[in-house]
């Protein structure tokens, strides 16, 4: 059994102009086009879809402090994320490095 308070979430991501609102619209809406499609980034934004009884719409807007405070945090994680990375990459050299030496001795 499933529970009802249980969410599947799925996320789409792709280039500009590849077909994601399109791609929703055919699968979800039967081919009406319920998403906004534009030859520019129009839809460059989070949208969420959910199931419900009855046709409506939400819309959040952000303060330009919101917005600032979500770039603060975006920064904040592409520095920690690189430096994750980077001393991962570097164990990896470090072991690859000592693989090498036993090989040749």
């Amino acid at each position: 059994m499933q529970a009802e308070d249980r969410d599947l979430k799925v996320g789409i991501i792709g280039r500009v102009k590849a077909g994601k609102s399109s791609l929703l619209n055919a699968l979800i809406f039967e081919g009406v086009e319920v998403l906004p499609k534009a030859a520019t980034p129009m839809t460059a934004s989070l949208t969420i879809l959910k199931y419900a009884q009855n046709l409506s719409a939400e819309v959040e807007f952000y303060s330009p402090k919101d917005i600032a405070e979500l770039e603060n945090e975006h920064e904040r994680y592409v520095r920690e994320f690189n430096r994750i990375v980077g001393e991962e990459v570097n164990k990896q050299k470090e072991k690859q490095s000592l693989s090498n030496r036993a090989k040749r001795e």
